[in-house]
């Protein structure tokens, strides 16, 4: 699902932060897209997973904490809205 070149983490808040270089917006998208699909839970989980996805560069995104900041407001604008979507950062 990922290649050699893209790092996963785990954030200090409990959440997955998956780097992906030399990747647009919209490869990026695509790869959430698989990626939200293998890891949404099932209804008996009682969980919903929201996933947010930002490029560089971008709108108001200049630096890598721009990059993750971008990334965590849309994935709480997914959460808001219930889970369970992939919900994109800034376009540009």
């Amino acid at each position: 699902m990922v290649r050699l070149c893209d790092a996963v983490e785990a954030t200090p808040g409990g959440q997955l932060a998956v780097l992906l270089p030399e990747t647009d917006l919209a490869g990026a998208l695509q790869t959430a897209s698989r990626l939200l699909g293998l890891l949404r839970p099932g209804p008996e989980e009682g969980t919903a997973m929201a996933v947010g996805v930002a490029s560089y560069p971008g709108p108001g995104i200049t630096d890598a904490e721009g990059l993750l900041r971008a990334a965590q407001r849309a994935m709480e604008r997914g959460r808001s809205a219930g889970g369970g979507i992939l919900t994109p950062g800034a376009r540009h």
